[in-house]
């Protein structure tokens, strides 16, 4: 295609590849051989393991530790130093203000720290990413539409008008080596499951070889020509040609441009209104809950929904109520977020009757993984949380808290464990005192244990196929499935 652009890989990164990348081990080379690259790699991986998720890939607070000489410009790196290098500050020596942040649960241990420290200590050695470049032979557009053209003549004539294609085809032209576009293919294939509501993963199938063209079948996502036709009117490369092979692919799929760039897909359609518009999300909560078979007031009332109150969390600015309820698909969580601490708006004088100014909605889809949607007060649809009641701590310079990729990315490995504050302040205060009913409210606020296990912590396998907890596990680590199986 003509006016190649390449989309920044940040895009991809910022919420569906960075699990991906988090998990693999930073590979280095010594720069010279009397450098100490084992402390070095060691150092690395650390880091990958505490910081890669806000400051990897994606620079967060103007800190990114992949960048050696921002993180030596900018003194968050002091070689020699440690004592005046801010990021052993804060990872070793800041308790009332940690990183990562505590709601994180992921700590540096004592090892860790003192091996960052020798690190610091010996210099902090400079490590040299084990990053080969591209050994992609360079594809035509004509060389792509054959590929396709091929791919559809050996398939049944029946299903041919439901294949469609994603490329990456430009990305290996440029030169993108193939851990970026093997990113690109494990984001598109979690971003398609995350918009889809059939039962099974389907991962995206590579045609070419270097697998850059990758086909999939729209109902294998429970999507129709319509969707595709969404897409395609939010599509800005579009460029229709009139090879043969082309006017044979447009003809056997009945569709005036059937393959995307896959990496504009996992930067748009992660966010509104392309999260909203594929994964055909109704406008309010009551209609997603009649969806999912969830029934909030009842469930309430009935004592079978489960309840916490929090007096911060990672998001909001004020107190946070968090419900969870079965669904049909396993897990219906419902937070609600308030503008200020007065009022009915207080819940710890209102843990059963309090008036929220919105909130955040987290549910399962038949696959198992996580879908979301934020709602205004009166329960309506909305595309972004207002900021002053919740934000995006872990990016000022994007604090902004979008449905779909923003929540991906604070849950990319599932419910976050969090603690219940009103449980102990209901059960100590008197019957005839607390202005409500304290039993039933001691129902629904359940105790920690049973609390912690519903957030998914206790699903011990990360394949996307297990079953785990029925109650609690999730399946948002479907993504190092597909990397395996892309």
């Amino acid at each position: 295609m003509n006016n190649r652009t390449i989309i920044p890989l940040s895009l991809c990164i910022s919420g569906l590849c960075m699990p991906i990348l988090a998990a693999i081990s930073y590979k280095i080379q010594p720069i010279q051989k009397n450098q100490n690259s084992d402390l070095t790699s060691k150092a690395y991986i650390i880091m990958e393991k505490h910081c890669g998720k806000c400051h990897g890939e994606v620079k967060t607070a103007g800190f990114n530790f992949h960048n050696y000489k921002t993180m030596i410009d900018n003194g968050f790196l002091i070689p020699g130093k440690p004592g005046e290098s801010r990021i052993f500050i804060r990872a070793a020596k800041s308790p009332g203000d940690p990183m990562p942040p505590r709601n994180e649960n992921n700590p540096l241990s004592e090892s860790e720290t003192a091996t960052l420290k020798a690190w610091i200590e010996a210099g902090a050695l400079q490590p040299v990413a084990n990053n080969p470049s591209s050994q992609h032979k360079f594809m035509s557009e004509t060389d792509m539409l054959q590929v396709i053209e091929a791919d559809l003549n050996h398939a049944n004539e029946r299903d041919r008008a439901y294949l469609r294609y994603f490329t990456l085809t430009h990305l290996a032209n440029e030169g993108a080596t193939e851990d970026d576009i093997q990113a690109f293919r494990v984001g598109l294939s979690k971003l398609l499951n995350s918009l889809s509501w059939q039962k099974r993963i389907a991962v995206p199938e590579p045609i070419d070889t270097g697998k850059t063209i990758l086909r999939i079948d729209l109902r294998k996502f429970s999507w129709t020509e319509q969707t595709w036709q969404k897409l395609l009117a939010a599509y800005p490369y579009v460029i229709i040609s009139k090879s043969e092979p082309a006017k044979s692919i447009y003809t056997a799929t009945n569709c005036s441009l059937p393959y995307l760039r896959a990496d504009w897909f996992v930067s748009r359609a992660a966010v509104p209104p392309l999260y909203h518009d594929l994964l055909d999300m109704p406008d309010t909560a009551g209609k997603l809950e009649a969806k999912l078979g969830v029934d909030v007031e009842k469930n309430v009332k009935e004592e079978t929904a489960i309840r916490a109150g929090l007096q911060e969390s990672g998001i909001s600015r004020n107190n946070r109520v968090v419900d969870r309820h079965e669904s049909t698909y396993r897990a219906y969580w419902r937070s609600y977020d308030f503008r200020s601490i007065s009022g009915k708006q207080n819940i710890f004088k209102n843990p059963l009757s309090f008036e929220p100014a919105g909130g955040e909605i987290i549910f399962n889809l038949p696959n198992g993984l996580q879908a979301y949607m934020l709602v205004n007060d009166s329960g309506k649809r909305i595309d972004a949380g207002p900021i002053d009641i919740v934000s995006n701590k872990e990016n000022i310079n994007d604090p902004i808290v979008r449905n779909g990729l923003t929540c991906m990315s604070c849950h990319s490995q599932g419910v976050k464990r969090f603690y219940d504050v009103l449980r102990p302040i209901i059960s100590a205060l008197p019957k005839d005192q607390s202005g409500y009913d304290r039993d039933h409210a001691l129902a629904l606020y359940i105790e920690k244990p049973k609390m912690d296990g519903c957030t998914g912590r206790g699903c011990k396998t990360i394949c996307c196929r297990c079953s785990g907890d029925r109650r609690g596990s999730n399946r948002s680590r479907t993504d190092l499935c597909t990397a395996r199986a892309v």
